[in-house]
């Protein structure tokens, strides 16, 4: 399996597209400012709001794809 372990980061991301997937979930697509490696699969990333409109921590995702500066979440 390839990829590498990426440390903790905090950074300014922005949403870039939001797809249905089903009935009760969507894929997230989420543009990040800087390039990582190929990530692994169980990488989890913790999303809130930057505006301070959501919880004051964040949520774990589930990386579900990457595609270099892109990062794309399944929530359900």
């Amino acid at each position: 399996m390839s990829g590498q372990t990426v440390s903790a980061r905090c950074t300014d991301s922005r949403i870039v597209g939001r797809h249905r997937c089903g009935p009760d979930a969507f894929l997230l697509d989420v543009e990040i400012g800087q390039e990582l490696p190929p990530l692994r699969p169980g990488v989890f990333a913790m999303l809130s709001p930057a505006d301070g409109t959501g919880p004051e921590l964040g949520r774990p995702f589930s990386l579900y794809d990457q595609r270099g500066r892109m990062l794309r979440f399944l929530i359900q």
